[in-house]
């Protein structure tokens, strides 16, 4: 879903121009796929983690070598394509949290969980220093930041899922009593007769 969403910001929004963060985003998570099947989880996981740290550094590094124009589309570009922002942004955060501490150290899933937010708005700073425009603060923070830490604490809250097959070894015991090695089960219906009915039955002396 994030490589979609940043190849869907990157052809509709900029076009012949290339953002250095969404063309992290969309190099990174196409070649994440791969790697996990090459290389299986583990390795995938921590190409996840160091993916979230190294999008939010292009960010960063694009708020300082990008000019003023540049910056300005990016800011038309996050408010217009919000949804594709948002969509990026909480595809990686919900990837990072949905991880296995088998597979990623619990540590280095949440140092990247951290400097994404913290790197991104550092960008964000960085901008509205050179720009003016209170807008580089708060569109980074309600489109990018705040949907990665969202799903990441939602998913890091609820765990991984369990994708273990049923075991069947233990089966629960009947309640019925037996009715003897080899032979019919009882039947459910076979109770005992009440003493007043019994009675009843019973011949005359």
């Amino acid at each position: 879903l994030a490589a979609l969403a940043a190849l869907a910001i990157q052809v509709r929004l900029y076009r012949e121009e290339v953002n250095p963060a969404v063309a992290t985003v969309t190099v990174g998570t196409s070649g994440l796929a791969l790697s996990h099947i090459k290389f299986g989880p583990r390795l995938a996981a921590r190409a996840l983690a160091a993916l979230c740290v190294l999008i939010a550094a292009a960010f960063t590094h694009g708020s300082l070598r990008r000019s003023a124009e540049q910056i300005a589309h990016d800011l038309d570009a996050i408010s217009d394509g919000w949804f594709f922002t948002a969509l990026a942004s909480g595809s990686l955060g919900a990837s990072l949290g949905a991880q296995r501490p088998s597979t990623l150290p619990p540590r280095i899933q949440l140092l990247a969980a951290v400097a994404f937010p913290l790197l991104l708005m550092s960008g964000a700073a960085a901008r509205h220093g050179r720009s003016g425009d209170t807008r580089e603060l708060w569109l980074p923070w309600l489109y990018a930041a705040l949907p990665f830490s969202c799903a990441f604490a939602a998913f890091l809250w609820c765990g991984p899922p369990d994708m273990s097959p049923p075991d069947m070894s233990t089966r629960p015991s009947s309640h019925l009593p037996s009715a003897g090695k080899g032979g019919p089960p009882p039947s459910p219906f076979a109770f005992a007769v009440p003493s007043s009915a019994a009675g009843l039955a019973a011949p005359p002396e």
